[in-house]
């Protein structure tokens, strides 16, 4: 194609690398939405990064960590187990067309 067997093989092994790759994130992808894995992850996170036995007791860390998901801003995102429609605004709040 472009005069160079050299040149040839390095744009093929790029894009064989490359579709590989997206097949692999696709597939990471998949699991982790089927697991619920960010959830899962994110929550686990921020419990070690506010019990952290080393830089504060262990009594103060889980106040932390119950002040911090007990937080409004912070419920209001938590579905509550799956149920749907927990975000919606009320009618009432919106104003009317003119």
């Amino acid at each position: 194609m472009f005069g160079s067997a050299i040149l040839d093989v390095a744009i093929g092994l790029v894009f064989v690398f490359l579709l590989y790759s997206l097949l692999a994130t696709a597939i990471n992808e998949l699991i982790a939405s089927v697991l619920s894995l960010r959830a899962k992850m994110l929550e686990l996170a921020i419990r070690r990064m506010l019990t952290d036995d080393s830089s504060l007791g262990s009594s103060l860390g889980d106040i932390l960590y119950e002040r911090f998901f007990s937080h409004p801003l912070i419920n209001y995102m938590n579905t509550g187990g799956g149920s749907k429609g927990s975000h919606l605004i009320c009618p009432r709040l919106i104003s009317p067309r003119w």
